[in-house]
């Protein structure tokens, strides 16, 4: 970004149970961007949207309604993720950049979309808050959940009906192949170096596609618990 061009702006997504408070100490690490966070539907009593494409149409409208003559960096984690590349994917002239910590990318990761597809099944069939903090803790991690602070927490419990609902729409996310040939806008993709052998297949997958993939030390999925300062240091030096 030059010293000439009007700052940018990071709009934050949190993903499937994610208090988005959870974004706050990244924020503060980049002081001089203006930062939103953008609630999910279904959270906050926001009215559910079942469909994923929806979702990333009403993110993209946000970001178009919010920049201001800014440019605008989605930054999404876990299910925010999936939909910033949904909207990369959908609505690429509405950003000038996109950070994605651990998406899904369908069946073109065939493990990682299996396990999702089933746990999606599993929450929908018997939606309980217990199912619904099982599948979080696998998700996550049981470590990197308990070192959330109890905003987190009660967040999570108190929103357990909408992720027993959403995971089916995530798993139900299938961009085709050709999708993923030349991404634009620019894109960042980051792993944690503690995550499943399929989330580093996926950072590869998508920087063969032409997006920077990074590594993240220390961390797993949960990485604004896991490891903050360095994902605001990356997101940093992706917008510099």
């Amino acid at each position: 970004m030059s010293h000439d061009a009007a700052p940018a702006l990071l709009v934050f997504v949190h993903g499937v149970g994610m208090w988005p408070g959870l974004f706050a100490p990244i924020g503060r690490q980049l002081p001089l961007l203006a930062h939103r966070c953008w609630t999910r539907p279904g959270y906050a009593g926001r009215p559910a949207v079942d469909d994923l494409g929806a979702q990333a149409d009403q993110l993209a409208a946000f970001c178009h309604e919010v920049a201001a003559g800014r440019p605008v960096y989605l930054v999404g984690v876990s299910g925010g993720a999936t939909l910033g590349l949904a909207v990369a994917l959908r609505h690429p002239s509405v950003l000038e950049g996109v950070v994605t910590h651990e998406p899904l990318i369908g069946p073109l990761q065939p493990t990682l979309h299996a396990r999702v597809a089933a746990g999606g099944a599993a929450l929908a069939e018997a939606p309980t808050p217990e199912v619904a903090e099982h599948f979080l803790q696998l998700l996550y991690g049981s470590d990197s959940l308990q070192a959330q602070d109890q905003q987190a927490a009660a967040w999570a419990r108190d929103h357990w009906r909408t992720v027993c609902d959403e995971v089916e729409a995530f798993a139900a996310f299938a961009p085709e192949e050709r999708a993923l040939t030349d991404l634009e806008p620019r894109h960042l993709t980051t792993v944690g170096s503690r995550s499943a052998p399929e989330r580093h297949d996926v950072a590869r997958l998508l920087a063969q596609a032409g997006a920077e993939a990074r590594v993240i030390d220390g961390s797993g999925h949960h990485v604004v618990v896991d490891a903050p300062l360095a994902f605001a240091h990356l997101i940093q030096d992706f917008i510099s």
